[in-house]
């Protein structure tokens, strides 16, 4: 209904786990200290890991993230470059999660998807 809100839930990631493997979505989500919990609970060793900007981190926070609260083997960035308002690409990500110093930093570890 024009003028009206819709409710649509609450903005989450989800794990999933299988043998050995666990892979964190974080969803349409910033970042937040929970995320430590999340790896320590669960050890994630992939993640899908938002980076636009617009309604999601910057590829910097992103960065941060992965630094920070998460110790991934494997990294997808993803919802970046789609729409104008959105960052145009993962390079400041990649640049940032493979600085000196980081707990992330297997920069061949990001794996870029191509639009389309």
């Amino acid at each position: 209904m024009p003028g009206h809100l819709l409710y649509l839930g609450e903005c989450t990631g989800v794990v999933v786990k299988t043998e050995g493997r666990a892979a964190y979505h974080v969803g349409v989500t910033d970042v937040f200290s929970d995320m430590a919990f999340i790896q320590k609970i669960h050890a994630p060793n992939v993640g899908l890991i938002t980076l636009g900007g617009h309604f999601t981190m910057s590829p910097e926070i992103a960065a941060m993230a992965c630094n920070e609260f998460l110790e991934l083997e494997i990294v997808v960035p993803m919802h970046f470059a789609t729409l104008p308002v959105l960052a145009p690409d993962a390079r400041q990500f990649v640049a940032g999660s493979s600085a000196a110093g980081s707990k992330f930093c297997h920069r061949e570890a990001v794996l870029l998807c191509r639009r389309g």
